[in-house]
């Protein structure tokens, strides 16, 4: 996530980059004053997932962001998370 952030120009940084496809869960608070989330996913562990060693975390995310007159924004982070997956629910 963080070679993603640096690749952006100035002139074309986002506030907050929601990065999915690693089936873990990140934070990466005001990198370069880029809000970095790193996504959950919804699938159990697939047999590709099991073979590479690899254990997704099953979740989601609810972000509550409010922006003010001056431009500066406040983010409310609401992980929620699931600790018995489904068995073959991929």
């Amino acid at each position: 996530m963080q070679k993603i952030i640096e690749q952006f120009t100035p002139a074309n940084k986002p506030n907050i980059l929601l990065l999915g496809h690693y089936h873990t869960s990140c934070y990466l608070p005001m990198y370069r004053n880029v809000d970095g989330f790193q996504l959950h996913c919804f699938q159990g562990q697939t047999p590709y997932l099991k073979a590479k060693g690899l254990s997704p975390e099953i979740g989601g995310l609810i972000l509550t962001i409010t922006e003010n007159k001056k431009g500066t924004y406040k983010v409310i982070v609401d992980y929620r998370r699931f600790y018995k997956p489904i068995i073959n629910d991929f």
